[in-house]
C-alpha cells in the first residue's frame, strides 16, 4: 500500500515518476529472489498496474546470498549445488560475509554457472 500512495502522490502533485525503485525491504529476510508476503503481497499486481500505466518498477537485489547451511532457502541450496559461490581460502567451502542477510555468500562471476545461475534466481 505504501508504494501505491507513493505513486498516487507524485501523480496528485503533478509529479512525472517513470520508474519505482524498492531497496531491499520488499525481500523477505533479505533473502535474494524472495518477496516478503506480509509487506508486499500485491507487488505483482502493483508491477502489473504500473506497466499499464507507462512506467517501470526496479527492485533491488543485494549481491550477498543469505547463507543458511541446511536450511529450506533454495536459491543457496543450488549455489551450493552448482559451486558458484566465492571460496574461501581453502578453496573447499564458500567465503562467508556479512551484509544485510547476516551471512551471505557471494556468486564468483568467472564461474561458467553464475551467470545462468542469477537469471534463474530472477
Amino acid at each position: 500500500a505504501a508504494l501505491e500512495a507513493v505513486v498516487s502522490n507524485y501523480k496528485k502533485a503533478g509529479i512525472p515518476l517513470d520508474t519505482m525503485w524498492s531497496d531491499i525491504d520488499y525481500l523477505s529476510s533479505y533473502e535474494d529472489f524472495t518477496i516478503d508476503q506480509t509487506n508486499y503481497s500485491g507487488l505483482g499486481k502493483f508491477v502489473t498496474f504500473l506497466h499499464g500505466q507507462g512506467q517501470h518498477y526496479i527492485p533491488i537485489i543485494d549481491a550477498g546470498i543469505a547463507s543458511i547451511p541446511g536450511g529450506d532457502y533454495q536459491i543457496y541450496n543450488d549455489g551450493i549445488k552448482d559451486g558458484v559461490f566465492l571460496s574461501d581460502y581453502t578453496g573447499k567451502a564458500p567465503f562467508v560475509g556479512r551484509v544485510w542477510p547476516g551471512d551471505a555468500v557471494f556468486i564468483d562471476w568467472s564461474h561458467p554457472k553464475a551467470h545462468t545461475f542469477w537469471q534463474q534466481g530472477i
